[in-house]
């Protein structure tokens, strides 16, 4: 029986790590490249000629999402795929495990149980409606907890909720920011870059909340003192931050980079990846994807 083949499409990919992690998940028991391509076109040319199973990545999880003959309705309600799997028939199904890694995220760090009662006292707001925040306000909204969602372009957030199943989701609206940030107990933040009305706050605005950022190469957030931290490599600056206090807790987008590995992995295979050895190399190499 031939080894199943999986691989990665986005532009760029050279730099991720998705390859060896995937082996450390699965030690060695089946292959995993990366597919460069020119474009989306000729990279499902090479996934459907070659491969079982696909991730995605920025900027083709809308284009996935069209591409699938069977979307689960998670890929329906936010409108874009990571993850492209062949079935018997040859049939592409589609998945989102930005969705199914948050929400492992989420329950975990509020220890939300099927019969727990703790997450309806929890209201979440969602900054950004591009891919990662249309998969945050699901995840939320599906835990019980009460989902705002803003954004620049309101015209995004009304497309968002209005689709079948985003019906308990809350579309909010930028002027109130600040007003929905105060009211909230989470903050989901999607956005790649600063906002300056978040940066005008003092740090005791933060206290008490919980903090997940999708950001994990640059995040916006810091607990530094002006910006400055001391390291191993002397001292370094940050001048374009938010600052938040100690006793916020601050949740960074490693974490749900990992849980959505985890969960993808387990979408593309069928099969539970070994979520230790993931840790653990990820631990020894000192790098995340």
């Amino acid at each position: 029986m031939a080894t199943k083949k999986f691989g990665l499409i986005g532009k760029p990919i050279g730099h991720s790590l998705s390859p060896a992690l995937f082996n450390a998940a699965y030690a060695g028991r089946y292959t995993y490249g990366l597919i460069e391509e020119p474009g989306f076109n000729e990279s499902m040319f090479r996934f459907k000629a070659e491969y079982d199973g696909i991730n995605i990545t920025s900027p083709y999880k809308r284009m996935a999402a069209e591409e699938a003959d069977i979307s689960d309705d998670t890929v329906k309600r936010i409108g874009a795929a990571n993850i492209l799997v062949k079935t018997p028939e040859g049939l592409l199904r589609a998945y989102n495990s930005d969705y199914s890694g948050l929400k492992m995220v989420l329950g975990d760090h509020f220890e939300i149980e099927d019969d727990s009662s703790v997450q309806k006292n929890i209201r979440a707001l969602v900054i950004g409606c591009g891919g990662a925040g249309m998969a945050a306000a699901c995840a939320s909204s599906d835990l019980g907890m009460e989902t705002v969602i803003v954004n620049r372009t309101q015209a995004a957030v009304d497309r968002f909720v209005a689709r079948p199943g985003n019906e308990k989701i809350i579309g909010g609206k930028i002027r109130d920011l600040e007003n929905l940030m105060y009211e909230s107990q989470l903050i989901i933040y999607t956005i790649p870059v600063v906002m300056e009305e978040l940066s005008r706050l003092p740090k005791r605005f933060y206290t008490g909340k919980s903090i997940l950022e999708a950001n994990y190469r640059n995040p916006s957030f810091s607990r530094e003192y002006r910006g400055m931290s001391i390291g191993k490599e002397g001292i370094r600056f940050k001048n374009d931050f938010i600052g938040i206090p100690q006793r916020c807790y601050y949740l960074s987008g490693e974490i749900w980079l990992i849980a959505q590995a985890i969960t993808g992995f387990r979408m593309l295979t069928g099969e539970d990846p070994d979520e230790a050895a993931m840790l653990n190399y990820i631990s020894e190499n000192k790098k995340i994807m």
